[in-house]
């Protein structure tokens, strides 16, 4: 079921991997933070609207990369009628991050995961 609000619809296209919450919302943090090695997400989507819908709003194609490329996100998006295709990649270049890093860390990693769970808005076509 998605969400609503009017006439409008509303899904997330960060449905099934781990980057949904953020652990990171202390202010400050006094231990180092370890991966424990580097990582990398790869989220395909294909997803297909009932023929009586329309895209109202998709997130924008962009590339978001920490000052120290230590983080890269990238996300790719093709509607075409009522098929949506998605292409999303998280690179996790550094598995350890210090406790001094932590301030820039944790905004970029706020920003990286509102974008990672932006909406897709659609909306029933308006009948003639």
């Amino acid at each position: 079921a998605l969400s609503k609000t009017g006439q409008h619809h509303y899904f997330r296209m960060n449905l099934f991997s781990e980057l949904e919450k953020n652990p990171f919302m202390a202010a400050e943090r006094r231990t180092d933070i370890d991966f424990g090695y580097q990582q990398e997400f790869t989220i395909y989507g294909n997803y297909t609207i009932p023929s009586d819908y329309t895209f109202e709003e998709l997130p924008q194609n962009m590339s978001l990369i920490m000052q120290d490329t230590s983080i890269v996100f990238k996300r790719f998006i093709n509607a075409d009628n009522n098929s949506l295709n998605v292409r999303m990649s998280v690179n996790f270049n550094r598995s350890y991050y210090t406790a001094a890093e932590y301030p820039e860390f944790a905004a970029f990693y706020k920003i990286l995961l509102s974008t990672l769970n932006e909406q897709v808005i659609i909306k029933k076509k308006d009948q003639l």
